[in-house]
């Protein structure tokens, strides 16, 4: 056994370490700032018991003679030491990571690019790189939305280039662009990337993408503007005059989102697998209203396919089109159509779903209607009755529209219904799926993007956790019949659904209700308009 003189500085140092590491992780639980008080509190009581604990084990007896016991009760002092150093630097490690995703998603730095803009040409054209479409015309969308301040930005880019001003034409949407690509009208294309999407869904386009080469790409920053970026494309094209600049406004601060508060968020799920957000279609567009007043939660779903007025182009569109021209764009559509004001939105893509749903351990579904979906890896028959999900499976079921009779207005009911499984996963994993949200919030950051300030999701996180068991989660999607028409984005018909009116005044309803602190009944919800 060791001597006392030798113990003393041995003991002293172990706990000194443990005692610094277990400081470290309450400064970084203290900055992630996600728990409430009494959470809070808890934890720190748990904590010093343990090093409560620790201590007496190191230090008492010190001054008795030698004992087994005594070797013993040092052992284990060791021991519980450890484990609370490596605990506490776990944790600290854990929500130094969160901290930073955080940051990371509530703020755009400077250097982060808002889009890539392709220059294509013909398969059969000489130009291999920019330089050399020094004579060609060039087909842009100039009056698109932000797709304005791209091309703007990319043609000025291509002008300094080629040391001189390329001659671009402006069109309206993404077919007839591609139109003046195939007939010659113009020898090049340059368009946001993500754009040429929109022509997949097209006999007649769905090919144009093996048409055509991509010979350079420039990245717009975010740190372009109308302000900043020179106007170089004409407009003598367009058949729409363009939409004026809005005055700029000064930016409030964000609101702080405490108890007695209503709030609106816009979900949105994005048709994409990659790191990152960009602008692309909407799949999932889910509006939720938070009453943290009454604890009444409303989940109003709007069909991807449904035929609203494009809050960038000023035309009726798809809504699922609009988050091609950027998320905040599907948002403004929603608040159009809806009349209502959302406070923030919440963009995901399939991985980040997937990630989320295991992360909170999968969900539990009470499936109405067998039917079999599928994913890109796996293939999945969903039997009626309760069901359990991991994030893979739910994607596939969430997914799913050609099983359904009503198609499109099917895999919105599902939407909600897996989106009411996670809420109510979180609900009933109370405090300890809280303490679990950094690691699941570390790996999704790179597929996860909100306008929420870092305060505000802070604020959502401990609001949540406070009343975990007395959330009532309402749902409503609205509904309409399927047609044709040609949505302004891509020019070409498409398979559209006519919004129901009646509908659409329900869900006003329902959304008036919980913003003036109305309970919505299960009475209430059955006098939803039917066909």
């Amino acid at each position: 056994m060791l001597k006392r003189r030798i113990w003393r500085p041995i003991a002293a140092t172990v706990f000194f370490i443990t005692l610094l590491a277990a400081a470290l992780f309450i400064f970084s639980l203290l900055r992630a700032n996600i728990l409430i008080p009494e959470y809070f509190l808890l934890v720190v009581a748990v904590l010093a018991f343990f090093l409560i604990a620790a201590a007496v084990l190191l230090y008492y007896g010190m001054r008795k003679k030698r004992s087994v016991v005594r070797r013993v009760r040092r052992i284990f002092g060791v021991i519980l030491c450890c484990v609370i150093t490596a605990g506490s630097i776990y944790g600290t490690v854990l929500f130094a990571s969160f901290n930073k995703v955080v940051e990371n998603i509530t703020a755009k730095p400077d250097n982060e690019v808002r889009s890539v803009v392709g220059v294509y040409v013909k398969n059969d054209d000489r130009a291999q790189s920019i330089s050399d479409i020094a004579s060609y015309r060039l087909a842009v969308l100039g009056e698109f939305g932000d797709e304005k301040l791209h091309s703007n930005y990319a043609v000025g880019k291509i002008n300094e280039t080629l040391g001189t001003s390329v001659e671009a034409e402006s069109y309206f949407n993404i077919s007839a662009a591609a139109d003046a690509v195939r007939n010659g009208e113009v020898q090049a294309l340059a368009v946001s990337e993500h754009l040429l999407d929109v022509l997949e869904n097209s006999e007649d386009y769905k090919d144009f993408i093996n048409e055509i080469r991509l010979i350079g790409e420039i990245a717009v920053p975010n740190t372009a503007t109308l302000d900043n970026t020179p106007i170089v494309v004409r407009y003598e094209t367009s058949a729409v005059e363009p939409t004026p600049e809005p005055t700029p406004e000064p930016t409030p601060e964000p609101p702080a989102y405490g108890e007695d508060t209503t709030l609106v968020i816009y979900l949105s799920g994005t048709d994409k697998w990659q790191e990152g957000v960009s602008n692309t279609h909407s799949d999932v567009n889910m509006l939720m209203l938070v009453n943290t007043k009454t604890r009444q939660v409303l989940l109003i779903n709007t069909p991807r396919d449904f035929f609203v007025t494009n809050a960038a182009l000023n035309r009726l569109d798809k809504l699922t089109n609009c988050g091609v021209l950027g998320v905040e764009n599907s948002l403004k559509t929603l608040e159009n159509y809806y009349e209502i004001t959302i406070d923030n939105y919440v963009k995901v893509n399939f991985k980040s779903f997937m990630i989320f749903v295991n992360g909170i351990g999968g969900i539990t579904v009470d499936n109405p209607v067998a039917f079999h979906g599928k994913i890109p890896s796996h293939e999945y028959d969903f039997p009626v009755g309760e069901i359990e999900l991991d994030g893979p499976a739910a994607l596939a079921y969430a997914r799913e529209r050609h099983s359904f009779a009503n198609g499109d207005l099917g895999r919105g009911q599902n939407h909600l219904r897996v989106l009411t499984a996670i809420i109510n996963k979180l609900r009933s994993g109370g405090a300890t799926l809280m303490m679990r949200y950094p690691s699941i919030m570390n790996s999704m950051g790179d597929y996860f993007e909100t306008d929420l300030s870092s305060e505000q999701i802070s604020d959502l996180i401990k609001i949540a956790s406070r009343y975990i068991d007395e959330w009532d989660i309402k749902s409503y999607g609205v509904i309409g019949g399927s047609g044709k028409s040609i949505p302004a984005t891509s020019g070409y018909e498409e398979y559209i659904i006519w919004p129901n009116d009646r509908s659409v005044a329900f869900a006003k309803r329902l959304m008036t209700m919980i913003l003036n602190d109305e309970i919505i009944t299960d009475e209430v919800l059955d006098e939803y308009p039917r066909y």
